[in-house]
């Protein structure tokens, strides 16, 4: 009996030692297990491409905005443009300072005053005016480079008028006879410089004229044409200038307007012609015609500008 109770002793003791070894070899498994697990993770993170920021590396671009705004305090400011010269104006010419303007070519009307044109022109703007009148007329300029030295141009204004209507329905003033002169419409015809007013009269004498820092010399002729016939009614008048300049010269100014004008204190008409001094250039405002407002001249030029 002894010895079948030991026998079942130790077949218990056995089969408890082979349970305490699985068991062991379940942990050990099973921790094995977790191993595996875990590498397997890090191996697909690997793989993914996938990386976990860290803070030191969360931080870093705010350490690279801090070293750029650095550089930008310590970087030195770019130069600022300089700016550009303003042009310098245009220089105010003598035409423009005296408010006148350019009328366009072609037909216009001029304001003037009757006179007693007799054979001597001095007593004839000694004589009272007439009454005033305005006569339509035309005008046309040309330039040319033919006929003239080289570097040179020919500038012609033609001015027409025929004051025959007014003539014929006219009672002057003034006593009228044929045989001494006859009443006609006061007329002045001229040129002059507009950047300083120099006035090319008397014609047929070389004015020097300056111009954007050069000294030119102008000539300047004048060519009166009437064509009266009394007994067909006929009273036609043409005034021919020429000018000679150079030819990049802009300046020259043609006009037509009153050619007398009247004193009330003297009761007669300054003398145009015999009170001027032609010995030196003029300027228009030394002529008494251009300072009558009563009689305002109009002025015409080549580009009509």
């Amino acid at each position: 009996m002894a010895e079948e109770v030991n026998e079942v002793m130790i077949k218990r003791s056995k089969k408890i030692v082979k349970l305490i070894a699985l068991t062991s070899v379940a942990a050990c498994l099973a921790l094995s297990g977790c191993a595996s697990d875990s590498t397997d993770s890090d191996v697909a993170v690997e793989e993914s491409g996938e990386t976990e920021e860290t803070d030191d590396e969360a931080e870093e671009p705010e350490e690279a905005e801090e070293v750029s705004e650095a550089e930008e305090v310590t970087a030195d400011p770019e130069p600022e443009p300089e700016p550009e010269p303003e042009p310098e104006p245009e220089p105010v010419t003598w035409f423009d300072e005296h408010g006148l303007e350019i009328t366009p070519q072609g037909e216009f009307e001029f304001k003037t005053q009757w006179i007693c044109w007799l054979d001597d022109y001095e007593a004839s703007t000694r004589h009272k005016a007439g009454d005033d009148l305005t006569v339509p007329a035309t005008v046309t300029i040309t330039e040319t480079t033919e006929g003239v030295e080289d570097g040179y141009k020919k500038v012609v204004a033609s001015f027409d008028y025929d004051w025959a209507k007014f003539f014929y329905s006219y009672t002057p003033i003034v006593s009228y006879d044929r045989g001494l002169g006859s009443v006609k419409p006061s007329t002045w015809v001229s040129a002059f410089d507009r950047y300083t007013g120099t006035s090319f009269e008397p014609g047929d004498v070389v004015i020097p004229i300056e111009y954007d820092g050069t000294t030119y010399d102008v000539t300047c002729t004048f060519e009166w044409n009437h064509d009266y016939d009394y007994d067909t009614g006929k009273l036609a008048v043409s005034c021919v200038v020429t000018l000679i300049c150079p030819e990049d010269y802009d300046g020259a100014v043609f006009d037509i307007g009153c050619g007398t004008k009247y004193d009330p204190e003297k009761q007669e008409n300054d003398s145009v012609v015999g009170d001027i001094d032609y010995s030196e250039p003029l300027n228009l405002d030394d002529i008494p015609v251009y300072n009558d407002s009563d009689y305002p001249h109009i002025y015409f030029s080549s580009s009509n500008e």
